[in-house]
C-alpha cells in the first residue's frame, strides 16, 4: 500500500495543483469579463476607456501569469514612449499575457480567432484590433479600413501590438513575416520596436498552433510546472523605406535573437 502511494501520489498532486489553477483562472476570467463589460457601460469616451482597459488588462495578465505559474522577465527594456508599433514573434494565447504584463498596447488579432468561444470575449472586452484574416473574406476595401483604423491609433498615442506571422507556431523558428501593417508605421511615422518572446522551460507544452483545441490546450496548461519565459526588446527601427523591407529587417532581426537563445 505504502509503494501505491509512492506511485500515485504525485500524479495526484499535479492534479490537484491543476484543479486548484482552473478554478482561480476561472474566477479571474469571470471577474474580468464582468469587470470590462461594465466599464463598457460606464465610461463611453473611446480613448479614455481604452487607456483605463490597458492598465486594467496589465494587472489581469500578470495575475493570470502568477496562476498560471509562468517566471517571466524582460531584457533591454526602454523608457516607454507612445504610438509605437511593437512586432514580436508569436506561438501561444501566453505570449499575450506576457507582452501585456510588460507592455500595455493594442493587440491585433484576427477575427476569427474573436469567434472562439470564451476566448473571444475576452478578446472582444480587451479591445483587441481586430483584422480579418480569412481569404475569402479579405479584400481591398476591408484592408484599407484597417490599415487607417490602426493608423489612427498610433496617431493618437496607443501602442500597438503586433504577431506579423499572421499565425501561431510550434516554437522551433520564426515563421515568415506578412508586411501589410508595416505600412501604419510609415503612415505615422511610428517607431518600430522588434521584440523576441523566449521560452527557456515549458516549450513543449507551451505553443498552441494547428488544430489544437483551447480547452484542451489550456487544461494542459493548468497541469505543466516550470514555465519561463524572456522578453528580448531590441534595437528600434525608424519608420523608413518601405513595407517590406522593414518587415525583412523585423524579422532578422527577431529570428536571429531566436536562434541565438
Amino acid at each position: 500500500m505504502i509503494t501505491e502511494s509512492r506511485i500515485f501520489s504525485p500524479n495526484l498532486l499535479v492534479l490537484f495543483k491543476g484543479i486548484v489553477k482552473y478554478v482561480l483562472f476561472c474566477f479571474l476570467i469571470f471577474f474580468f469579463l464582468f469587470h470590462h463589460a461594465l466599464v463598457s457601460l460606464v465610461i463611453w469616451d473611446d480613448k479614455k476607456r481604452m487607456r483605463y482597459f490597458m492598465k486594467s488588462i496589465r494587472l489581469t495578465a500578470l495575475m493570470g501569469l502568477k496562476v498560471l505559474n509562468v517566471q517571466h522577465k524582460v531584457e533591454n527594456k526602454t523608457q516607454a514612449l507612445e504610438g509605437r508599433l511593437l512586432i514580436a514573434n508569436h506561438m501561444s494565447y501566453v505570449d499575450v499575457l506576457i507582452l501585456f504584463a510588460h507592455y500595455p498596447s493594442l493587440f491585433v488579432t484576427s477575427v476569427e480567432m474573436s469567434e472562439v468561444p470564451v476566448l473571444g470575449q475576452i478578446i472582444k472586452l480587451a479591445g483587441c484590433f481586430l483584422v480579418e484574416r480569412r481569404k475569402e473574406k479579405r479584400g481591398q476595401d476591408t484592408l484599407n479600413r484597417e490599415i487607417v483604423s490602426m493608423t489612427q491609433k498610433l496617431k493618437d498615442g496607443f501602442d500597438v501590438f503586433l504577431f506579423p506571422e499572421g499565425t501561431s507556431s510550434d516554437g522551433r523558428g520564426i515563421l515568415p513575416f506578412k508586411s501589410t501593417f508595416f505600412q501604419t508605421a510609415i503612415d505615422c511615422k511610428a517607431t518600430i520596436i522588434p521584440i523576441c518572446l523566449v521560452y527557456d522551460e515549458g516549450l513543449d507544452v507551451i505553443p498552441w498552433y494547428g488544430k489544437m483545441t483551447f480547452p484542451d490546450h489550456l487544461f494542459n496548461l493548468f497541469l505543466a510546472s516550470n514555465l519561463k519565459a524572456r522578453v528580448i526588446e531590441l534595437e528600434a527601427i525608424s519608420p523608413e523605406g518601405n513595407r517590406s523591407e522593414l518587415k525583412n529587417i523585423c524579422h532578422e532581426r527577431i529570428a536571429s535573437a531566436y536562434a541565438k537563445h
